[in-house]
């Protein structure tokens, strides 16, 4: 460990040969610990597919959380503190495909504790090219939820579309009827 900075009697510390722990998506919570003052543990977590990604912490440290990448640990996305539960941190965050790196801190650079991390994919986007080639022409997409929950259907693109959701297991009953806002 070596000393970074000193402002205002707060000395900043940086851990020599800091390595990457890898995070699973939806896997159990990683446990992690500040075991030494200004220590800062860094984790891996990849990407698969572009949607809104949730990374937590939990226990009763005070931990703050930087967001880095994609493919880059010098490109910061965001910062969190305390926007979880209690003093814990809570990024939500739409990602691309690619590397992101978590880097945790104690708050107080000075303390140390416990605490776990985790990374799950609330909501996965896909995109789908469809295009309409001649008045009247109807396109169906077939959307297979797997669980309960709140789900989104957007169009963009110049062509005003009418978007008509069927189901579930029906095509003929409707659920909603909408213009689509581009």
């Amino acid at each position: 460990m070596f000393l970074l900075q000193e402002e205002d009697g707060i000395r900043e510390y940086e851990v020599t040969g800091v390595q990457t722990c890898a995070i699973p998506i939806y896997g159990a919570k990683v446990q992690g610990g500040i075991g030494q003052a200004g220590e800062r543990d860094t984790y891996q977590f990849v990407a698969t597919a572009a949607g809104e990604y949730l990374i937590e912490t939990s226990g009763s440290t005070d931990v703050y959380l930087t967001l880095f990448g994609p493919n880059d640990q010098t490109t910061i996305i965001t910062e969190d503190d305390d926007s979880g539960s209690g003093r814990n941190s809570r990024i939500s965050r739409g990602l691309t495909p690619g590397a992101y790196y978590v880097r945790v801190r104690h708050y107080s650079p000075a303390r140390t504790g416990n605490y776990g991390i985790r990374v799950d994919l609330v909501a996965a986007i896909l995109e789908v090219q469809g295009e309409i080639g001649r008045s009247g022409e109807f396109d169906y997409y077939r959307i297979n939820v797997a669980a309960a929950g709140e789900n989104t259907i957007e169009t963009s693109g110049s062509t005003d579309v009418y978007l008509t959701l069927f189901g579930p297991n029906d095509q003929t009953t409707i659920i909603e009827i909408g213009r689509a806002h581009v």
